[in-house]
């Protein structure tokens, strides 16, 4: 059963990664972990009353986070019914990257499935400033949804990022050609310096 990481910011982009997930495993055993990270707060409260409001402040957002987590999984819950798959959430303290990588490594996720929008420079412009980020940075393969990807579920082609640094991508390559046979894809190398 493949474990398949979620990562979301509870936006419409990352509800449309998570549809397109669904779709793209429908016929494979898969456990979803729909995951949300909370940054933590950065000031240092020093007085009695300052702790306190942060703490008021963090646990709103914490129950506030809880609550979208829910209604995502109610969405879910709404779509067809397919016995292939499984659902947890996740409410990771924090940053993004970091929550990532340690879920990743604490669940043994085979795959991070992520919506991209942002802008932030040239890569940025074409993936988001997360997603380059996780790319540069997991060890596991990591599948970048564009926006209105729904659309057109048609799966012909799959861009394979690299560094060109690492002699065996091992696990990598065999889930993108697993996929990429599902869907009768093509899988093209991109490199970006």
């Amino acid at each position: 059963m493949k474990k398949i990481l979620l990562p979301t910011d509870f936006s419409a982009n990352s509800w449309e990664a998570t549809r397109y997930a669904l779709n793209l495993f429908k016929n494979e055993p898969c456990t979803f972990y729909i995951m949300h990270s909370l940054e933590p707060l950065v000031s240092a409260p020093s007085s009695v009353s300052s702790r306190r409001a942060n703490e008021a402040i963090l646990n709103s957002r914490n129950n506030e986070s809880k609550m979208e987590l829910e209604k995502e999984l109610q969405k879910i819950q709404e779509l067809p019914k397919n016995s292939n798959h499984a659902f947890e959430t996740l409410l990771v303290h924090d940053y993004f990257l970091d929550a990532v990588t340690s879920t990743v490594k604490k669940l043994g996720i085979d795959i991070v499935i992520l919506g991209t929008k942002g802008a932030s420079g040239i890569k940025e412009m074409t993936i988001g400033s997360n997603t380059a980020n996780l790319i540069n940075k997991q060890s596991c393969p990591i599948i970048a949804v564009p926006q209105n990807a729904l659309s057109s579920m048609d799966l012909s082609e799959i861009g394979f990022a690299t560094d060109l640094s690492i002699e065996n991508y091992g696990d990598d390559l065999d889930l993108l050609k697993e996929i990429a046979m599902a869907h009768n894809a093509i899988i093209s190398a991109v490199h970006i310096t």
